[in-house]
């Protein structure tokens, strides 16, 4: 999310507790026998929601949707009085089958896994697993990596790049994802974290001409590391 669409989310959020905040304090909402606290109690969850939408107006699908998912199940679980967890393991097993039907080029793990590879693009998930995947590709284009649950550790420092660069998705969610990268290679970060961490440690000494390997994607509730 951009800098000033936060400050514009965290705007209209102070202005909705003082406006409700003053109305509360006239009184008018105990006519209806309710308080702002019972509705701040009901809707707080439609925040996850926005939030969502905002990522999703930004193209960012993978963050969007769960933000929308998590801002969704929060507020049938309020409203229902339902579990939230009762909701949310269905919905990631439903998401993660979906993926495999729909993403029929990627390879699932669903436990440990340790390998080498000189293929040039990697597609990768891992659920409720550790992997360890090297790459020795001599012309690596990219390709995507998902953890969910899981720990997933991409090695490429014996990798290299195509000479038209490579594109590499790399998404967390409840996971951490580790990439290492030689110093010689040009790297474009464009990833982001929410409620996560996406760090940066890598060291590099390549010119600023040459193929470059963009890593773009999310951390959500989860980690992902770029070092040497």
């Amino acid at each position: 999310m951009e800098k000033n669409e936060g400050k514009l989310l965290f705007g209209l959020l102070l202005v909705f507790l003082g406006v409700g905040f003053l109305i509360d304090q006239t009184g008018f909402l105990r006519a209806f026998g309710i308080t702002f606290g019972d509705v701040i109690n009901l809707l707080w969850p439609l925040f996850f929601a926005i939030i969502g939408i905002l990522f999703l107006g930004r193209n960012r699908i993978g963050v969007g949707l769960t933000f929308l998912g998590v801002g969704v199940l929060l507020f049938l679980s309020q409203t229902f009085n339902l579990s939230f967890w009762s909701l949310f393991w269905p919905l990631i097993l439903i998401y993660f089958g979906a993926r495999m039907l729909l993403r029929q080029n990627e390879t699932h793990h669903f436990s440990g896994m340790s390998g080498v590879s000189d293929e040039d693009s990697v597609h990768e998930s891992g659920l409720f697993s550790e992997i360890k995947h090297k790459v020795e590709s001599k012309s690596f284009k990219g390709g995507s990596v998902d953890a969910t649950f899981a720990s997933f550790k991409l090695d490429l420092r014996e990798a290299k790049l195509s000479p038209e660069g490579a594109d590499l998705s790399v998404n967390a969610t409840f996971g951490g994802v580790e990439i290492y990268v030689p110093e010689d290679m040009n790297i474009k970060p464009e990833g982001g974290a929410v409620l996560g961490g996406w760090n940066n440690a890598y060291k590099t000494s390549a010119s600023k001409e040459g193929p470059v390997l963009k890593i773009r994607g999310s951390a959500i509730f989860g980690s992902v590391d770029i070092k040497n």
